[in-house]
């Protein structure tokens, strides 16, 4: 007599299966065994009169530890029957070998799943889940969404319904295939945001990192080169305004894309490079003074003379150190006002990025210089200001201005140029 189970839990050929084998044919009765790993079963040969029952060889597979706090498991095909099956629709996929094996490995590993196999043709994952088990369609996809290294998505479907389109905002089907009795169905729903205010890859992942946080978040792709967050949601357990706030509250703007955001984008990256052109010339004005008096005015005797004597009279003042001073203030607070707003937010939210760095630097760079000058009026000594300090800082001020410009002038060509691109292919289409 021969008993087929079907068995979960194993990793590999070499080391599991052969393990669950040798462990089936030391059952006593039983004359042989071949555990597939590929085909997740075991077939096992019962001696003639041998009293053994598929019970005590289901007994003796799930003794046997898998290591990773995970367990073997065996059961008979006819218990299949009573299991629920889930489908998923799986984005993010680039490979049958790499991807579509990770997504699987996930999904069968997941407590209450009895077994998992993912089709990368037609992107979908199957999944049978045990009996009595409270594993919903949420937690498969989050298991799915939570792959490391990976940026999956997921969605439940029916396999009945016309496969969904390749673009990602293709409406899901949320249904299962069993009654909505066994498998309540779940209203997902997908919305693109908008964002403004990134300045880096930095910021982008922040962003999607707290958007894929969010309760009732199924998955969050954002794209710094487009400015925008593609979000695929649960409506029972959060809505837009929600994730405009959650954006919102780590320092970045977010508002829905709408059918005129073309416009409206175009109109913000004009707005956004005439805003960084504005800080760039503000900050070249009082800049190129600072230059002017420390590499030539101070190297020119007679003025030198003008420049060191006090201020008013005042003991521990010079000329030089209150006009570079008056210069340096308009640039660190003035036109780099963006940048400590931005370190501000990002601080009380613990996302610490580009403009933290730069206003970190710069700050460090004015303020000890005003703290050399306070020292010079208490000690009566205008030896000790360190006006170099000023000039450091409004220059990082107005190279990292200028690198901002540029940035926001390529941007906008790019996004013009992608814009073109994909006009061209909707009229060859």
């Amino acid at each position: 007599m021969e008993v087929h189970l079907l068995v979960k839990g194993m990793r590999c050929q070499r080391n599991c299966a052969n393990r669950i084998q040798k462990a089936l044919e030391a059952v006593p009765g039983v004359e042989s065994a071949v555990v597939s790993f590929k085909d997740k079963d075991a077939r096992v040969r019962i001696m003639d009169g041998a009293s053994v029952s598929a019970v005590n060889l289901i007994q003796a597979v799930r003794g046997l530890d898998a290591g990773a706090t995970k367990s073997f498991d065996a059961y008979m095909p006819g218990d299949d029957r009573s299991a629920r099956v889930i489908y998923l629709h799986v984005d993010g996929m680039s490979c049958a070998m790499n991807c579509a094996k990770k997504v699987e490995a996930a999904l069968a590993e997941a407590d209450g799943v009895k077994a998992a196999s993912v089709d990368f043709p037609k992107q979908l994952a199957t999944i049978s889940i045990e009996p009595g088990s409270r594993i919903n369609e949420t937690d498969l996809v989050a298991t799915v969404t939570n792959i490391k290294g990976k940026r999956f998505s997921a969605f439940v479907v029916d396999p009945t319904a016309p496969p969904p389109a390749s673009s990602p905002k293709a409406s899901p089907c949320c249904r299962s295939e069993e009654p909505a009795a066994v498998a309540p169905s779940v209203d997902a729903g997908d919305v693109t945001l908008t964002i403004v205010g990134m300045t880096c890859n930095s910021c982008a992942n922040s962003v999607e990192t707290a958007l894929r946080q969010t309760d009732g978040v199924v998955s969050a792709i954002v794209n710094f080169a487009t400015e925008s967050a593609y979000v695929k949601f649960i409506k029972e357990k959060v809505g837009i305004r929600s994730l405009v706030e959650v954006v919102e509250g780590i320092g970045y703007e977010a508002s829905v894309a709408t059918g005129s955001t073309t416009v409206a984008a175009t109109e913000n990256r004009v707005a956004e490079v005439a805003a960084w052109k504005r800080r760039l010339y503000l900050s070249l004005f009082f800049t190129f003074p600072i230059v002017i008096i420390m590499t030539v005015l101070d190297n020119i005797p007679q003025v030198a003379v003008g420049l060191q004597s006090s201020v008013f009279g005042i003991a521990g003042t010079s000329w030089d150190s209150f006009l570079l001073l008056l210069l340096a203030t308009p640039v660190q607070f003035v036109a780099a006002a963006k940048f400590h707003t931005e370190a501000y937010k990002g601080l009380m939210n613990r996302v610490l990025g580009m403009s933290f760095l730069v206003s970190m630097g710069t700050n460090a760079a004015y303020f000890y210089g005003l703290f050399s000058d306070v020292r010079c009026i208490y000690w009566a000594n205008a030896e000790l200001s360190v006006p170099d300090m000023y000039m450091t800082s409004t220059m990082l001020v107005t190279f990292i201005l200028l690198g901002k410009t540029m940035e926001a002038i390529a941007k906008g060509r790019t996004n013009d140029a992608l814009r073109k691109l994909f006009e061209l292919q909707a009229k060859v289409q």
